[in-house]
């Protein structure tokens, strides 16, 4: 049969207006001044950032740096002391891994930890005493030889130990140190059971 007919084709289009220059900036200026205000803000933000991360490291800075000290028993086995006994037997040298810790400017001499400088510092001690049936140890956290925390045991076990921490307001060049209070059968020197240490808080 015969070929069909092409179809028409559609009306033309309409053409725009023609686009000018200053038509193109007209556009894209909000979008310059968008792009400007998000560039500042992360600028804004990053410089926040920086300021607090300086900030940061400072701080953890300073504490790795604060006053701080504990330190242990360096006596083996038991040992008799007396009421009002200012111990002594402690380590002065690192022996082990918690025997001995100084740091920020904190000193130790004959039974006496010395803090550096001023502020708010948790003191806490640890002693193991054993003792007859009916019997019981206790001891003071003293500061200048002034009493300022004291423990207290009451126990039916031949083997108690005794745990106490205070938070203290110290000055420069006060003087900590650890006193038989009531006497026990025998006091137990090593570095695992019995210590004492300060660490400033603010």
């Amino acid at each position: 049969g015969d070929p069909g007919h092409k179809g028409e084709g559609g009306p033309q289009g309409i053409a725009g207006p023609p686009i000018d220059s200053q038509t193109l900036k007209d556009y894209f200026e909000p979008v310059k001044h968008l792009q400007s205000a998000v560039e500042d803000k992360l600028s804004e933000v990053n410089d926040s950032l920086t300021i607090k991360m300086n900030a940061l490291s400072q701080h953890l800075e300073k504490l790795q740096n604060s006053p701080a000290a504990h330190i242990s028993g360096s006596g083996s086995g038991y040992g008799t002391k007396s009421n009002g006994y200012t111990i002594t037997e402690w380590y002065t040298v690192s022996g082990s891994t918690w025997s001995l810790y100084m740091r920020g400017g904190m000193t130790y001499s004959n039974g006496y930890l010395t803090v550096p400088q001023q502020g708010l510092y948790y003191v806490y001690a640890q002693l193991l005493f054993y003792h007859a049936a009916g019997k019981y140890g206790a001891f003071s956290i003293d500061v200048n030889d002034s009493l300022r925390v004291r423990s207290y045991q009451d126990s039916n076990d031949q083997h108690s130990s005794n745990y106490v921490g205070r938070i203290l307001q110290l000055l420069k060049g006060d003087r900590i140190s650890i006193v038989i209070s009531v006497s026990p059968n025998y006091l137990n020197r090593e570095e695992q059971y019995s210590f004492f240490g300060a660490f400033l808080l603010r």
